[in-house]
């Protein structure tokens, strides 16, 4: 099984930092849950360069993870022969940066890709991919590939398979092992 794994917002809980800048900066008190649209610089009134200027000042080395159970999720799909690999659209600036901080937080993976645009194109690469842009999930979608969306305020709206936390996934080799199951009952029929 090849599972994509997105790094911003459903490793790295980038929005967290992001708000807490963003407060420092415009003396405001705003949470991650009042971002409840991923293109979110309008939320806070926020031009593009603005916008893009606070995730440069991000301390990369302070994010923590989204769930503290997604190392210990990895390693298990990983003891099962899967491949997990990074696919992002994360700023070319950061991706050592982050890369490093997930390797020191114990997350494994085997390869990263870094994307322009959309993820659209890695559909037919990997079993399922799991994002938390609205945009990129339908882009997945339309290129047939398995999208999975770690919630996150900004994409409740978006409809179609979702998780919660990375421990709901946890079972992922059982769900492979019964659909394998499946597949040779209708070849035996």
């Amino acid at each position: 099984m090849r599972i994509g794994l997105d790094i911003d917002g459903v490793l790295l809980d980038t929005m967290k930092a992001y708000i807490k800048i963003y407060n420092h900066n415009y003396d405001e008190k705003r949470k991650v849950s009042d971002i409840t649209d991923f293109h979110f610089g309008y939320i806070l009134g926020l031009e593009d360069k603005e916008m893009y200027e606070i995730f440069e000042e991000i301390n990369i080395k302070r994010i923590d993870l989204v769930d503290n159970s997604i190392p210990t999720i990895i390693d298990k799909w990983k003891s099962k022969g899967y491949t997990v690999d990074l696919i992002t659209a994360t700023s070319s600036k950061t991706i050592i940066k982050k890369y490093q901080r997930l390797k020191y937080l114990g997350v494994n993976f085997d390869n990263v890709h870094r994307v322009d645009g959309l993820k659209g194109e890695y559909a037919e690469l990997y079993d399922l991919i799991i994002d938390d842009s609205p945009d990129q999930l339908d882009d997945i979608l339309l290129h047939g590939g398995r999208a999975i969306c770690y919630d996150q305020p900004w994409n409740r709206k978006w409809e179609g398979e979702r998780i919660y936390s990375f421990s709901q996934l946890g079972g992922l080799w059982r769900w492979k092992n019964k659909q394998r199951k499946n597949l040779m009952k209708l070849v035996i029929i």
